[in-house]
C-alpha cells in the first residue's frame, strides 16, 4: 500500500510539473518543434500562424516541409504578378528596348485603386523598368504595359499566362487579369504560386529583380531625373522595424477577397526555401501579419539548423 501511495504521489507531481512547464513553451518553440517533425510528415500549424493558407518548400528537392490548405483555391491578389513577369520575360528579346506607357490604362486602374509603380501616361521606359516596376512596388501600370506591348491586349496576354499555367501543370490556377485585382474565376493556390515562383527564379532577370531592395530607373521623357522604386515588402518591414536577414526577396499582395498574401525566398544553412502564404487577416494599414508569419517560420528554421 505504501509503495502504491508513493507511485500515485509521483504521478501527481509529474502531471503538475508538465502542466507548469507547458505555458513556458513559446509560440516560436512550438513552430520549431513542428518543423522538426516535418522530416517525417507535414504538421499542421494553422493555430500558430496568422495565414489560413501556406506552404514551405525546400527547393533542392521540392520537399514540402509545412503546409495548410495548400491546394485550396484562393484569390491570388498581386502574387498574380509573379506569373505576369514570368510570362513576359519569356517573350522579351531585348530588356533595353523602349516602350510607351499607354495613357488609356490609367482611368480604369485608378478607379480600381490598383497599386502603381509611378509611371506616367505616354512615358517611354524600358522593358527592364517594367519588370522591376511590376515586382518591387507591385505596379499594375507596369503589368498592363507589359501585356499590351507584348500581346496587343490584356486579354491576349492573360491567355498566354493561362497557357503557361497549363505547361506547369498547375491544378488550381486560372487567371482573368494580369494585375491580381479580384475578379470572378481569378484563382490559384499557395502550392501553385510556390511552383510559379520556383520556375520563375530560374530566369536570371526575374531572380535579380525579385531579390532587389530598390531599382533606379534612367531618366525618361516624363522623369528627366530618373525615378527610384522600392520593394513593397522591404519598405513594410522597415516601417514596422522588422528584420530577417535570411529572406532573399519577396512579393506582397492584398485585396479584400485575398487578405494579406506573401511569396518569399530565403537562404538558411546554404539551402534555399520558399514560403508562400495567403488569407492573413489585416490590410495595408494593419500589422503585416503575412510578413510576421514568414519571419516566424524562417527563424524557426534557422534555429533548427543552428
Amino acid at each position: 500500500m505504501k509503495r502504491f501511495k508513493k507511485l500515485l504521489l509521483a504521478g501527481v507531481l509529474l502531471t503538475g510539473l508538465v502542466c507548469y512547464l507547458r505555458p513556458m513553451i513559446s509560440k516560436e518553440d512550438k513552430v520549431n518543434l513542428q518543423i522538426r517533425n516535418t522530416e517525417e510528415q507535414p504538421i499542421k500549424i494553422s493555430s500558430e500562424l496568422y495565414s489560413k493558407n501556406y506552404i514551405l518548400i525546400r527547393q533542392k528537392d521540392n520537399k514540402v516541409m509545412l503546409k495548410e490548405r495548400e491546394e485550396e483555391a484562393i484569390a491570388p491578389a498581386s502574387l498574380t504578378k509573379l506569373m505576369t513577369v514570368y510570362t513576359a520575360l519569356q517573350h522579351i528579346d531585348d530588356l533595353q528596348k523602349t516602350v510607351r506607357i499607354p495613357a488609356s490604362i490609367f482611368p480604369q486602374l485608378e478607379k480600381e485603386q490598383a497599386s502603381m509603380a509611378g509611371f506616367l501616361p505616354d512615358e517611354e521606359v524600358t522593358y527592364e523598368d517594367l519588370i522591376y516596376g511590376a515586382l518591387l512596388p507591385s505596379g499594375a501600370d507596369a503589368c498592363m504595359t507589359l501585356a499590351i506591348s507584348l500581346y496587343g491586349s490584356e486579354d491576349a496576354f492573360v491567355a498566354e499566362m493561362n497557357a503557361q499555367a497549363e505547361k506547369l501543370k498547375l491544378k488550381q490556377t486560372r487567371f482573368q487579369n494580369c494585375t491580381g485585382l479580384d475578379e470572378a474565376g481569378h484563382v490559384s493556390s499557395v502550392r501553385d504560386i510556390a511552383w510559379i515562383l520556383d520556375e520563375a527564379l530560374k530566369l536570371p532577370k526575374f531572380a535579380e529583380a525579385f531579390h532587389a531592395t530598390n531599382y533606379v530607373m534612367a531618366p525618361s521623357n516624363m522623369h528627366p531625373e530618373g525615378m527610384t522604386i522600392y520593394s513593397t515588402m522591404r519598405m513594410t518591414m522597415d516601417q514596422n522595424e522588422l528584420s530577417q536577414d535570411d529572406i532573399l526577396g519577396g512579393k506582397t499582395g492584398y485585396t479584400k477577397k485575398a487578405g494579406l498574401c506573401l511569396a518569399t525566398q530565403a537562404r538558411i544553412h546554404e539551402e534555399t526555401w520558399l514560403f508562400v502564404s495567403a488569407h492573413a487577416a489585416g490590410s495595408a494599414t494593419t500589422k503585416p501579419y503575412h510578413i510576421l508569419d514568414a519571419i516566424n517560420v524562417y527563424e524557426a528554421l534557422a534555429r533548427l539548423y543552428a
